[in-house]
């Protein structure tokens, strides 16, 4: 029992990025272009990041099996580099454009 616990909050703090940045984003989108800019490419880059979660898992095992070993760590890379680049970007007021982001919000 105490492993589907586990799994459970892992796959609510899975999420947890994206809705405080969509939040945010919905709550002060009004109050700049820059913050409406800033705000949507971090909400589509946290969406991107979920389908490029679930595809290198899935990918990951149906290609070796064991594929998610090495796919997982570059979805982590690509995360973190990318949430760096754009906190950077922001604090420099500067408009900034993530890698690998699909931009579902136009």
């Amino acid at each position: 029992m105490a492993g589907i616990g586990v799994i459970a909050s892992e796959g609510i703090a899975f999420f947890v990025p994206g809705l405080v940045a969509a939040v945010l984003w919905l709550v002060r989108r009004g109050d700049s272009p820059f913050i409406d800019d800033h705000g949507r490419e971090a909400v589509n880059f946290q969406i991107s990041l979920a389908i490029l979660f679930v595809v290198a898992i899935v990918g990951g095992v149906l290609l070796c099996g064991v594929g998610w070993v090495f796919t997982v760590p570059l979805w982590f890379v690509l995360a973190f580099v990318g949430m760096v680049m754009g906190v950077l970007a922001a604090r420099d007021a500067r408009y900034f454009r993530y890698p690998a982001c699909i931009r579902i919000l136009g």
